[in-house]
């Protein structure tokens, strides 16, 4: 089994938030509380924020197609 890295983990509870409705279309995602609220530091967090745009960014791209 493989160890998530902090930045995995971080993007998995905050994708979390998002599909249970903590986090709303059009909220702004800020650095210093999503640090404070996920006890870690900036890197894997910003980390966790770029793949989730890159999700995000993905899923516009698949529902153009259909």
């Amino acid at each position: 089994m493989s160890k998530m890295t902090l930045s995995s983990e971080v993007y998995q509870q905050i994708l979390e938030g998002i599909l249970q409705g903590f986090y709303l279309p059009g909220d702004r995602l800020k650095v210093l509380p999503l640090k404070e609220r996920y006890s870690c530091t900036a890197s894997p967090l910003r980390e966790a924020l770029f793949s989730l745009q890159e999700s995000a960014e993905l899923l516009k791209h698949d529902h153009h197609l259909l």
